[in-house]
């Protein structure tokens, strides 16, 4: 969501953002989310080397683009909120 006005404005020249998706997509308990420009430097500071953490491909693992390795699934109800809203039910409301 980008924007000449408003809570958006100059948006879309942010490196990286971060909110709480209790506050701004009516997320009912804590989630935080951090969006990026270039996930080479979210890889950088959240991967963990491990043995018993082994990448299976070429892609990332999921557990080397967030921090909380081992909590539940926090990302379901955003999931199912941005499937409710959708990108305009949620461009709407953030603007």
């Amino acid at each position: 969501i980008t924007g000449s006005e408003g809570k958006t404005k100059g948006l879309e020249y942010a490196d990286s953002i971060a909110f709480d998706c209790h506050k701004w997509l009516n997320i009912p308990y804590d989630c935080g989310v951090c969006l990026v420009r270039d996930i080479q430097y979210l890889k950088q500071s959240c991967h963990v080397d491990s043995p018993y953490f082994k990448s299976s491909g070429p892609e990332p693992d999921f557990l080397s683009l967030g921090i909380e390795n081992s909590r539940r699934f926090r990302g379901f109800p955003v999931w199912v909120s941005l499937l409710g809203y959708g990108r305009m039910g949620i461009t709407n409301w953030v603007k």
